[in-house]
């Protein structure tokens, strides 16, 4: 059997037949409805692909990352599984690795397979890919980011008050000497309000601070390389603040590679809150993005979009700063809890 025999079933041409598998545009409601009984009666494809053309519905809900074993990533992805699961879904994650092509191949893939919804986490997604989705028409939702000027809702915490928040613990400790360590020189979102946050603490603190801030990207190991070329130009800062966890946990390497200990010589915050910040010594003190909160609204929002029971375009869940081992008061400064 095969897509002719569906074809002739439902009097309808082969191009009608693979539109409507696909779940394509300008197929009528009526033709549409002769597919999927045909589909049905002949038993054609897979029992869940039939199954899916007649409730179209698939309960399946793709994830697009751009790099999955990222800590943060990991832990917010396995909470997502579980409330899927018990919610009656499962997830398909797309690891781009940063890559536009694989980003095009994986949304014809999930587009093919009939996914009932998006979870995007990645902020430099393609303009390319970007039209893809809303021509397409899917359920998505941006999760921890957003795209300014796309209509995609989102959920996430206020990233900028965050960082803000964070400098200027760092500031009221007596810091004047910082380092922004940041992800890649690019316009998203997260990137530019984390880094305006920081910019805005220092402004507002009204004191003579010194400033230096570091590209790379959200890795162990361009933590450890922005902070090795700053101590290579002899410029050691009195703390670091980076723009996640695993760079923080990069820059701590790095330092300890130089002799420096963490927080006698310098004090490292970090951001995300990730597992990787109580595994690591000293504990780092970070920005808490709640994981299981974010997950659970992320899915309950997109399944809601799923069954048209709502609308909201941005959903913010509160972030929490924690103190931990990472950072010390200078003298002068205040032993802020």
């Amino acid at each position: 059997m095969n897509i002719k025999d569906v074809a002739q079933k439902a009097g309808v041409s082969k191009t009608t037949v693979s539109r409507v598998l696909n779940n394509e545009k300008y197929v009528s409601d009526e033709k549409r409805e002769r597919v999927r009984q045909a589909v049905e009666e002949l038993g054609y494809a897979p029992n869940w692909v039939a199954r899916s053309l007649v409730t179209n519905k698939t309960n399946l809900i793709g994830v697009i990352v751009p790099e999955v074993d990222l800590s943060f990533y990991y832990s917010i992805i396995s909470e997502m599984e579980k409330i899927a699961f018990e919610k009656g879904y499962k997830l398909f994650v797309c690891n781009t690795l940063h890559r536009p092509e694989k980003e095009i191949e994986y949304l014809s893939l999930l587009k093919e397979m009939r996914v009932d919804g998006l979870i995007l986490m990645h902020e430099e997604l393609s303009k390319q890919s970007i039209n893809i989705i809303q021509d397409w028409g899917i359920n998505s939702i941006f999760l921890c980011g957003e795209i300014l000027g796309s209509d995609i809702p989102s959920v996430l915490i206020d990233n900028y008050a965050a960082a803000k928040a964070m400098t200027e613990y760092l500031i009221e400790l007596g810091h004047e000497d910082i380092l922004f360590i940041a992800g890649s020189e690019s316009e998203h979102a997260t990137l530019n309000k984390r880094l305006a946050g920081f910019m805005d603490g220092i402004k507002h603190s009204n004191k003579p601070i010194t400033y230096k801030v570091a590209y790379g990207d959200y890795s162990m190991d361009s933590g450890y390389q922005a902070m090795k070329d700053v101590l290579e130009h002899n410029n050691k800062p009195t703390a670091v603040f980076a723009i996640s966890d695993d760079v923080a946990v990069g820059a701590m390497n790095c330092l300890m590679d130089y002799g420096l200990q963490v927080p006698k010589d310098v004090s490292v915050a970090g951001f995300d809150a990730s597992k990787i910040s109580t595994v690591c010594r000293p504990k780092l003190t970070t920005i808490e993005q709640p994981i299981g909160l974010l997950a659970k609204t992320g899915m309950d929002k997109l399944i809601d979009h799923i069954d048209k029971t709502t609308h909201e375009k941005k959903i913010y869940v509160p972030y929490q700063l924690l103190i931990r081992e990472s950072c010390k008061p200078l003298k002068g400064g205040e032993h802020v809890t």
